[in-house]
């Protein structure tokens, strides 16, 4: 799995569900597999806190 620029606002994470892109955080159980960035932008907020502060990426698929 390969993890690129860091997300750190709201607005990264909308033009990421707008560009239909995939975001993962690796030091969580629940959230380290490429998960769609519209659907992680309507989760509640203090989730969307949680999961900044643990560091979410956008996902890139392994190059081979």
């Amino acid at each position: 799995m390969k993890i690129s620029k860091r997300i750190k606002t709201v607005e990264e994470l909308e033009a990421a569900a707008k560009s239909k892109r995939s975001v993962i955080v690796p030091s969580s159980q629940c959230w380290y597999k490429p998960c769609p960035a519209a659907f992680v932008i309507n989760l509640q907020g203090h989730i969307l806190v949680q999961l900044f502060r643990k560091g979410m990426y956008l996902y890139n698929k392994k190059e081979t």
